[in-house]
C-alpha cells in the first residue's frame, strides 16, 4: 500500500499538472483569439489610432455578411498595404545611405524620391479602394459613423496653415 503521505504528493502533484494544463490552454486561445482580432484591424493613422473588426460589428452594426465583405477588402488592403510600406523603408534606407556619402549622387536620391512618391501613392490607393469596398456595404447609418471613423486620414484633424502648430502637425500627419 501507498502511505498517505506519498498519497498526498501525488495528488499535490496532479493538481499542479492539471493547472498547468488549464494555464496552457487558456494561453493558447487567447494568443489564438488576438491573432484573429489583430488580422482584422485597420490602422487609420501614424499615431497608431487602429480600427478592429470588432469596431465594425459592434460600433457600426455590420451583419455578418457585411463582415465577410471587411475581412476580405481588408486582407487585400493588409496585403498591399504592408508591402508598401516596407518599400517606402527600404528605400529610405537607400536615400539615407546615398546621403551619408561624401558625394551624394543628386540623380539617385532624385529617382529613389520619386520611387518613394510612386509607393506612397500606391498605398493611398490602396486605401481608397479598401474605404469604397466598405462604403459599398454600409447602410445609410453605417456610413455616417464609418465616414467620421476615417476622417484622420484624409484630414489634419484641424490643423491649419498658419498656426503656431501647424509644423508639428504636419509632422504627425506626414
Amino acid at each position: 500500500m501507498i502511505s498517505q503521505n506519498r498519497q498526498r504528493i501525488l495528488l499535490w502533484i496532479i493538481a499542479v499538472l492539471v493547472i498547468f494544463n488549464i494555464a496552457t490552454i487558456s494561453t493558447i486561445f487567447y494568443h489564438k483569439h488576438t491573432e484573429n482580432l489583430e488580422r482584422e484591424s485597420v490602422v487609420l493613422d501614424n499615431k497608431g489610432t487602429v480600427l478592429k473588426g470588432k469596431y465594425f460589428r459592434h460600433s457600426l452594426g455590420f451583419d455578418n455578411e457585411q463582415m465577410d465583405a471587411f475581412r476580405n477588402a481588408n486582407r487585400v488592403f493588409k496585403h498591399s498595404a504592408r508591402e508598401s510600406v516596407q518599400n517606402i523603408e527600404l528605400l529610405k534606407q537607400q536615400m539615407f545611405f546615398e546621403l551619408q556619402k561624401a558625394k551624394s549622387d543628386t540623380r539617385k536620391l532624385d529617382s529613389i524620391s520619386t520611387q518613394i512618391g510612386i509607393q506612397h501613392a500606391e498605398l493611398k490607393k490602396s486605401t481608397c479602394e479598401f474605404y469604397l469596398n466598405i462604403k459599398n456595404v454600409c447602410t445609410p447609418e453605417q456610413l455616417k459613423k464609418f465616414e467620421s471613423s476615417f476622417n484622420s486620414l484624409f484630414t489634419n484633424d484641424g490643423c491649419k496653415r498658419g498656426d503656431r502648430n501647424h509644423e508639428k502637425c504636419t509632422q504627425e500627419h506626414n
